[in-house]
């Protein structure tokens, strides 16, 4: 597997993996254990285990997955591709409301009057 296929990966699993944490880690041990086995289970639960100690273990697990088969740059191209589909949601959707906030159609209705 090269680090741009394992980007593409990680960017598949961040534009479909919704449900929480436990799914999304779920689907990259399908992924990256099950179907390529690139990482033995015992290596996969290792990352995982420290991924939930640091805070946001989906992400974090993703830099672990990264970092083991690529080092830094491949560590950083995994969370990048990783998050990249959730910010791009979160950026359209921002520039959306900032756009069309004032059409009345979107407003709330006033209950008063």
């Amino acid at each position: 597997m090269t680090m741009l296929s394992m980007a593409g990966i990680f960017l598949k699993l961040g534009a479909i993996g919704f449900g929480g944490g436990m799914a999304v880690i779920a689907m990259m041990e399908n992924e990256f254990v099950t179907r390529r086995r690139q990482f033995t289970t015992d290596e996969f639960l290792h990352g995982v285990g420290m991924a939930q100690i640091l805070g946001p273990f989906a992400p974090n697990a993703a830099f672990f997955l990264g970092y083991r088969k690529y080092g830094l740059v491949g560590a950083l191209l995994s969370v990048l591709a990783f998050l990249l589909p959730s910010i791009s949601i979160v950026i359209l959707l921002s520039f959306l409301y900032f756009r069309y906030h004032s059409i009345p159609a979107l407003q709330w209705p006033d209950p008063i009057g």
